[in-house]
């Protein structure tokens, strides 16, 4: 199997699991910040960082069929997502969810070399 696919596949692989893990997040906070009984909802600033949760979802999950679209959409929303929410650690967590890129590099390095005529 080429370098090139294994990397694809990763890439697509770790985007869908971290689909999962940042969806039931994105799914629990839903529920308790916006589906409440009570009709309250929560400030803006909350309602717009959920807006950028959900981006980083849209773009993990763009991944799965437009690589480049959805790296772009997820490194843009998880870095204001994360630094918004003023999570100890932030760069740290946030390079969790550019884990797939890694994947997808090797993927697109790999189609970069292959499409590049040999130097004689």
């Amino acid at each position: 199997m080429k370098i090139g696919t294994v990397g694809l596949w990763a890439g697509r692989a770790t985007a869908a699991l971290l689909f999962l893990f940042w969806g039931a997040f994105f799914v629990e906070h839903t529920a308790e910040w916006f589906l409440r009984g009570d009709g309250q909802f929560p400030p803006a600033k909350v309602a717009v960082q959920h807006g950028f949760h959900f981006l980083m979802l849209v773009g993990l999950a763009a991944m799965m069929k437009w690589d480049r679209a959805g790296a772009l959409v997820l490194t843009v929303a998880t870095f204001v997502f994360f630094g918004s929410i003023g999570v100890r650690n932030f760069p740290w967590i946030a390079m969790l969810n550019l884990i797939p890129l890694v994947g997808f590099a090797v993927y697109w390095l790999a189609g970069r070399a292959t499409s590049q005529p040999a130097l004689r």
